[in-house]
C-alpha cells in the first residue's frame, strides 16, 4: 500500500455549537474508535499521525518508504 492509495478526511466535531477536536477517517474506518472520542487538534498532521499509529498503518513498510519519498520530493531533497 502506498501514501496514494490512503483516503484521509479530517472532519471537525462541535458539541454545542463550539468545536471540540477532530476525527480522522482514513479508507472510510473512523479515528479514534472510542464512542465520543476525539482528537484535540490536527497542528502540524498530528492527528492523521497518531490515527496512522492507532490503525497499525505503522508498520506497513511500503507505506512508510512511499511518505519518507513524497516529503523529501516536495522538500526538494530529491
Amino acid at each position: 500500500m502506498k501514501i496514494e492509495d490512503l483516503k484521509i478526511k479530517v472532519k471537525p466535531r462541535y458539541n454545542y455549537g463550539y468545536k471540540v477536536g477532530v476525527t480522522v477517517h482514513i479508507n472510510g474506518k473512523k479515528f479514534p474508535l472510542e464512542r465520543n472520542h476525539v482528537y484535540a487538534h490536527n497542528k502540524d498532521n498530528q492527528a492523521i499521525i497518531t490515527a496512522m499509529i492507532d490503525g497499525d498503518y505503522h508498520n506497513d513498510n511500503e507505506l512508510v518508504v512511499s511518505t519518507l519519498k513524497k516529503e523529501m520530493k516536495e522538500r526538494g531533497i530529491i
